[in-house]
């Protein structure tokens, strides 16, 4: 018998993990953020990440994604 998958795990979970995988990390791609989650224990499709990125308002600079300075990234009410 095949278990099913295990959820993603909360969406401010999931957005924690990434922010501080950006702190410690050169994250270039998306696919590369999913695998630095996947370090953490927390599990992300590349649909949810691109919606991470731009709910968080992340910026790519010089290749490789950063946090945006604080008080210009996007709000959100979920958060």
């Amino acid at each position: 018998m095949v278990k099913p998958p295990r959820p993603a795990g909360s969406k401010r979970t999931r957005q924690n993990a990434l922010l501080e995988a950006l702190s410690r990390e050169e994250l270039r791609t998306q696919e590369d953020i999913v695998s630095a989650l996947a370090r953490r224990g927390v599990r992300a499709t590349q649909v949810s990440i691109s919606r991470d990125v731009e709910e968080l308002g992340l910026l790519k600079v010089a290749g490789r994604y950063q946090a945006a300075p604080a008080g210009t990234g996007h709000s959100d009410p979920e958060l």
